[in-house]
């Protein structure tokens, strides 16, 4: 491992139960702000992402993950099932869940 930092980003696509695309990244960085600038252009991608730290001078190298992010997710269609549930279960309005 030449860098002190792991970038991993992973996508993985689906019609219905079917995988369409599955797809994985990795880039070394040596620094942290270079692995956390490929991490931004692969979220920007919609790669779920991880940024390891390592630390190659210990045997086995120890890697401790700095962070976890995932991509912004699209907002399910109005009107659709999906749609309303997730409007219903995200709401604070008390008098819509029969509070007075």
């Amino acid at each position: 491992m030449n860098g002190t930092f792991h970038v991993q980003g992973r996508l993985i696509e689906r019609r219905g139960p079917v995988v369409v695309r599955d797809e994985t990244r990795r880039v070394d960085a040596d620094s942290h702000d270079e692995a956390f600038q490929v991490a931004a252009v692969l979220r920007g991608d919609g790669f779920t992402v991880w940024v390891w730290a390592v630390d190659a001078r210990s045997a086995p190298a120890a890697w401790d993950l700095v962070e976890r992010t995932e991509p912004p997710r699209r907002a399910p269609a109005t009107g659709t099932a999906r749609g309303t549930q997730g409007a219903r279960r995200g709401t604070t309005d008390r008098s819509r869940m029969g509070a007075a």
